[in-house]
């Protein structure tokens, strides 16, 4: 009966996150989701992996592991994040150089 409930939980979540992919919640898309899919993939490790009835230090080791995988995403959020990727508009030179190294107004 466990295995029921947890399937309809996650066809649940499922249909919430693809619910949430067709609102306009600027930034809040990303976290909405991305909260979705730890409660979606914490689901299946204490129900499906059997770690709601393994030892302790099983359990530890398996959410050591899910804390590690969340600094690894945190760190390379922030990597994204303080690069300048996307420029603003006005930012790149308005002038380009052609072959002979002249520049050439572009539009």
């Amino acid at each position: 009966m466990t295995y029921a409930r947890t399937y309809l939980l996650l066809l649940l979540l499922l249909g919430l996150a693809f619910g949430v992919s067709f609102l306009n919640l600027g930034d809040g898309n990303l976290v909405a989701s991305m909260g979705i899919a730890i409660a979606k993939a914490l689901l299946i490790m204490y129900f499906f992996m059997h770690l709601k009835v393994s030892p302790s230090l099983t359990r530890y080791v398996a959410y050591a592991g899910v804390v590690w995988l969340s600094v690894l995403f945190g760190l390379v959020l922030t990597d994204y994040v303080s690069r300048r990727w996307h420029p603003l508009p006005g930012t790149w030179p308005q002038q380009m150089p052609n072959e002979a190294g002249e520049p050439v107004q572009t539009q």
